[in-house]
């Protein structure tokens, strides 16, 4: 039914204006009764149609269309009037200010519908398009008023008083131009606008064809173009009311006033601008009051417009680069600066420290509960960390869930940000617990900030998470080492040495052997590279491999990381039986982290824990 209905007004309006196409040759063939009863009946229709229109399309701006369709209601009231007076042959109305007043009522009305439909609508101030729309209408008015209005006062000799009777319809008409310029220049650009522009400037073009003629002055008659004209009006108008693009004109114009400072625009502001001299050139030999007066104030007030718009555009221009500095600097999930504004404060070598901190367990929270979840929980920590840093403070978030802050609060910040974050949140009717991992770093001194207090957050990490762990030295030789660990594994410079077990014979252990580093060195370098899981995998498919060439059993060293796996099971059976190794020929010895295997080679009995009693008895298998 919608569809039918919204069919049914896009064809309306075309229909509407093919049969006011095909008529108004017939309304303007001559002055006898039929053609102009029938440009009379072409205007009722319009202002019929025109209420017709917005009471189908049910517009948003309805207050602005009923204005609109008032004032051409008026003026077909008023021109039957006078038609009716013609036809009939009988004298003037006795009151003839009264049928006048009908214009004059009428021009409000249409004033004030197009001011309406212009300035509906939020978000920026409308004066720079009330400036546009002043500065079109002053340059049509310079040479309207030197070319049509002057030379007719200074040839009828008018006063004060008739003067102003007669500027009436003109100052009307500039209105008219201003309110439809302003309307344009919000960026309406619907087929409803366009036809209700086009009306608009078709009245103007009347208006001043009459007046070319008025009282005579002038040999060419006009009266046929005017009244085309007038027609024009009346059924443009009733065509943008039936166009169902007039139910949200007028509606919103934030969006189109986005685009309004558009080259077109400038290239008409500079044209019009140029109107003033271009007139005071051809009448540079003018001698009456109205030409050495009229068309300079007219000149000054376009002066003034042009500067105030001028002013408006650079700031404008100032806004949008402010806006755009701020968006490069700063992250738009949270608000907080980002890495580029990091990096800026960085570069001036501040004093003070660096804090590096992400979140532990945010990734599971984000994975169980989907980005939406994690979105809110990450504006959340970025509250909180707001309330705990100084104002002086740099407070960014770097991605996902990592974050930084430089602070010359060494003492007190830290353990605030650790306070702060450590406390639940609660969404939705949940509880999410995620704890800051904290790298700090004192900036004087360092290189690489980033980089070494990059260091000290993954020491905070490897060394159980939900702490902070200064920056020290010795973790860029972790990092080299790990770089080097990763580059010697591609390169496959790795080695496996075998070392006989002597309690049980036909037993080997395999252990990888990287000179000149120990094996913790190696495990620590393996946990830095990110490489345990890889390196533990390669290990076990080669001693296998070695075992089951030399018909001898294997004992081979199993990481934490890998006991964690859930297809550790299977990853060990699938290698036993690729290299068709009996399972009996395998010994997993578990081992410990990169620190427990320092506390072991330091005299600490460890052990793993492989069976609890509820007797209380301790780990198993301690050596």
């Amino acid at each position: 039914m919608t569809s039918v209905r919204d069919q049914l007004s896009r064809t309306v309006w075309r229909v509407y204006l093919v049969v006011a196409a095909v008529l108004a040759p017939v309304a303007l063939w001559d002055d006898r009764p039929v053609p102009r009863l029938t440009g009379l009946a072409l205007q009722g229709a319009a202002a019929v149609a025109t209420g017709a229109g917005v009471h189908r399309n049910r517009p948003t701006a309805r207050r602005a269309w009923l204005l609109l369709w008032g004032a051409l209601t008026l003026v077909f009231a008023q021109n039957a009037i006078w038609a009716g007076q013609d036809l009939l042959r009988l004298p003037p109305p006795s009151n003839e200010l009264f049928v006048n007043w009908l214009s004059y009522t009428a021009f409000g009305l249409g004033t004030a519908g197009l001011f309406l439909l212009a300035g509906r609508g939020g978000g920026r101030p409308p004066w720079e398009s009330l400036i546009d729309a002043g500065i079109v209408t002053v340059g049509i008015a310079i040479p309207v008023w030197s070319f049509l209005v002057e030379p007719q006062v200074t040839a009828l000799g008018l006063g004060p008083g008739e003067l102003a009777t007669r500027l009436i319809f003109p100052v009307c008409d500039l209105v008219i131009v201003a309110m439809t310029t302003r309307l344009w220049f919000t960026g309406a650009r619907s087929p409803a606008a366009a036809l209700l522009t086009v009306a608009q400037f078709f009245l103007l073009a009347a208006d001043i064809l009459f007046w070319s003629h008025a009282d005579g002055l002038s040999g060419a008659d006009f009266d046929r173009p005017a009244d085309a004209a007038w027609l024009a009006w009346f059924t443009l108008c009733a065509a943008a009311t039936l166009h169902p693009s007039m139910r949200d004109l007028g509606a919103n114009v934030e969006a189109a006033r986005s685009r309004s400072g558009t080259r077109g625009r400038l290239l008409l502001l500079l044209t019009l601008s140029l109107v003033a001299p271009i007139v005071t050139a051809l009448e540079s030999g003018a001698t009456t009051i109205g030409r050495r007066l009229v068309v300079p104030v007219f000149a000054g007030t376009l002066a003034v417009l042009l500067v105030v718009r001028m002013q408006l555009i650079n700031r404008l221009a100032r806004h949008r680069a402010d806006e755009l500095a701020y968006r490069a600097t700063h992250d738009p999930l949270t608000g907080l600066g980002n890495r580029a504004l990091l990096a800026d404060r960085l570069r001036a070598r501040p004093d003070g420290t660096l804090l590096l901190l992400d979140l532990d367990g945010f990734k599971l929270v984000n994975d169980t509960y989907g980005h939406p979840v994690g979105d809110r929980l990450l504006i959340a920590v970025a509250e909180r960390l707001r309330s705990a840093v100084e104002p002086e403070d740099v407070l960014v978030r770097l991605g996902g869930d990592e974050f930084a802050v430089m602070t010359t609060f060494a003492a007190t910040v830290p353990s605030k940000i650790l306070h702060v974050l450590r406390e639940p949140y609660v969404q939705d009717g949940r509880e999410l617990v995620v704890t800051p991992s904290i790298g700090l770093l004192p900036l004087r001194g360092s290189p690489d900030p980033l980089r070494d207090a990059d260091l000290a957050l993954y020491a905070a990490k490897a060394a159980g998470r939900n702490q902070i762990v200064a920056f020290e030295p010795g973790l860029r030789d972790a990092t080299r080492r790990s770089d080097a660990l990763r580059r010697a594994f591609a390169a496959g410079e790795l080695r496996v040495e075998y070392t006989r077990i002597d309690f049980e014979p036909g037993l080997f252990a395999a252990r990888i052997d990287w000179p000149p580093h120990d094996g913790a060195a190696l495990l620590a370098a393996a946990e830095g590279a990110g490489l345990v899981r890889a390196i533990g995998a390669w290990l076990l498919d080669r001693a296998c491999a070695d075992a089951a060439a030399g018909g001898f059993s294997v004992a081979v060293p199993l990481s934490v990381t890998a006991l964690r796996d859930p297809q550790l099971s299977g990853t060990v059976l699938a290698t036993l039986a690729r290299h068709d190794l009996p399972p009996r020929a395998l010994t997993l010895v578990p081992q410990g982290t990169a620190a427990l295997e320092r506390l072991r080679a330091a005299g600490v009995r460890v052990g793993l824990a492989t069976a609890w009693h509820p007797a209380g008895n301790g780990a198993r298998n301690a050596r």
